[in-house]
């Protein structure tokens, strides 16, 4: 849609101050132009301590902007200590409408009997409304590394662990250094 996209991790400082995550979308294709804005709280209830979001990755597909994000106890009572991974599944067209008022949003916990960590979202170009949406994982021991296809992207939150989504294993591919790297 030739937008621009803008995610911020905003953290409460101190205990009982609600961490948010700030979306900016543009409303045309220059940036300098006006934005739309919207903050969703992202702080899990948890005892004895809240949990807190880090280590942002955000995706998109024809039909949604993915925000995944790390949620971590930070430690006012105990060491810091991570809990699970939380997705944020934003309505493309609440955020592409010009209008701040109006924004549709789901949040999960993929986790569903996995332990699953940092996982990013991809960017999926020429995507067509209903394709799978697609997220990638490096597990927590050995590096394994998993890829996570799953059902229709307003509905992928709910489909993690379900039948709609699936763990496509693969190996990563080292990176020769003698390579050249014109990026």
């Amino acid at each position: 849609s030739g937008r621009f996209i803008v995610i911020v991790l905003n953290e409460g400082g101190t205990l009982g101050q609600p961490s948010y995550l700030l979306v900016a979308v543009s409303d045309d294709s220059n940036p300098l132009g006006r934005w739309e804005k919207h903050r969703i709280e992202v702080e899990d209830q948890a005892q004895p301590e809240n949990l807190r979001p880090d280590f942002p990755g955000l995706g998109w597909d024809a039909d949604a902007i993915y925000v995944t994000m790390n949620m971590f106890n930070y430690g006012f009572t105990n060491p810091q200590k991570f809990d699970h991974v939380k997705v944020v599944t934003i309505d493309k067209n609440s955020v592409l409408d010009n209008n701040s008022d109006t924004l549709t949003y789901f949040e999960v916990d993929p986790r569903q009997g996995q332990q699953l960590f940092t996982m990013q979202p991809a960017v999926m170009h020429g995507s067509t409304p209903g394709d799978p949406m697609y997220f990638v994982e490096i597990g927590r021991s050995g590096g394994q590394t998993s890829e996570h296809a799953c059902g229709h992207g307003l509905h992928v939150c709910p489909l993690f662990g379900g039948s709609g989504c699936r763990e496509i294993p693969f190996r990563l591919i080292a990176i020769d250094p003698q390579a050249d790297n014109y990026g």
